[in-house]
């Protein structure tokens, strides 16, 4: 069986074990000092303590890619159980300003939005970031949207950086899928097809 990195270069895919930051604006704003992190400092500290330096190593349990059934592509499978609380990982990709192509917009047949995450914050500036796994990322871009997913977004505050990362909402068995709500946002505009997961 390939590994994740060779299923990624084999696709014309950049393995990430972490976010790139492509703009240095990113980099060079203290981001604990923004208003946002302020008026939620408490739930940021709780969590950057108990999942930051798992973060910060890049930790990620023992997950694989295989496809989730007839039209739903590729999905994301633990090759462990996993307990309530796990951490999964960082949802790598490009830290990037988000694009303002319209949504419906196709890039190799995927639409633009098809792999990003909003950056939970914004630069002072009011630019809006997004994180773009698209053509670079990691084995998190394969988890597949379920209205009742076993895994929630998250993300905190780690070496004065947000990470948006996947955690466990309940124990999960070996073998199974891992799904995420994607939120209403990304289902707007009709555009996208949503599939039931088998």
């Amino acid at each position: 069986m390939e590994s994740i990195q060779e299923f990624f270069a084999l696709r014309g895919l950049v393995y990430l074990a972490r976010c790139r930051i492509a703009d240095p604006r990113i980099s060079a704003y203290r981001w604990s000092s923004s208003p946002y992190y302020k008026a939620n400092q408490d739930e940021f500290e709780s969590l950057t303590h108990r999942y930051g330096e798992s973060l910060q190593r890049g930790f990620r349990p023992p997950l694989f890619i295989k496809e989730a059934g007839i039209g739903l592509g590729y999905g994301l499978f633990a090759g462990v159980d996993l307990q309530l609380g796990d951490l999964v990982g960082e949802y790598s990709g490009v830290i990037q300003e988000a694009s303002d192509a319209s949504p419906e917009q196709k890039v190799d047949g995927h639409y633009l939005s098809d792999y990003a995450w909003n950056y939970p914050d914004e630069l002072p500036d009011g630019t809006e970031l997004e994180i773009n796994a698209l053509r670079e990322g990691n084995e998190l871009r394969f988890a597949n949207h379920s209205a009742k997913p076993n895994l929630a977004v998250d993300h905190t505050l780690v070496d004065d950086l947000f990470v948006t990362f996947f955690r466990t909402i309940r124990d999960i068995r070996v073998d199974e899928q891992l799904t995420v709500d994607y939120g209403e946002a990304y289902w707007e505009g009709g555009f996208r097809e949503m599939r039931v997961l088998p």
